[in-house]
């Protein structure tokens, strides 16, 4: 079994990386993807399993709340000039808007955050608890 760092995107099946107690590996597959599992340990592991989920249930509710926020902020551009955010980003430039480069930077920079929140949304959800 090699270790080495953990964002070796060509590390064989059974990679696994090591620090403290951490340990992070790709072994599973499951709904035709591989999965990573993460083997946490601990003394106090009711009171830690506890604190996890609660602390990955507020994180989900604060990127669900941000993301209603930006997608607000998104849908006030997109009816303002007819287009959606998407094709704003992919066919225009700061000359097409009202605002110019402020009101361009501002869409974009909305867009790209919700692009960010919602990445790590995923990546929260597709978290699951496997029994040991």
């Amino acid at each position: 079994m090699r270790t080495g760092t953990m964002f070796d995107k060509w590390a064989d099946p059974g990679y696994v990386y090591r620090e403290g107690r951490l340990k992070v590996r790709h072994l599973m597959k499951e709904r035709g993807r591989q999965m990573n599992q993460i083997i946490l340990k601990t003394d106090m592991p009711n009171q830690a399993a506890k604190f996890l989920f609660e602390a990955l249930e507020t994180e989900k509710l604060r990127l669900n709340y941000s993301m209603k926020l930006a997608e607000r902020r998104l849908s006030r551009f997109e009816k303002k000039y007819h287009v959606t955010s998407k094709e704003f980003i992919e066919k225009w430039s700061a000359e097409d808007l009202e605002g110019k480069d402020l009101e361009y930077v501002e869409w974009a920079g909305e867009y790209n955050l919700t692009k960010r929140l919602d990445e790590r949304l995923n990546a929260l959800k597709s978290i699951e608890h496997v029994p040991s």
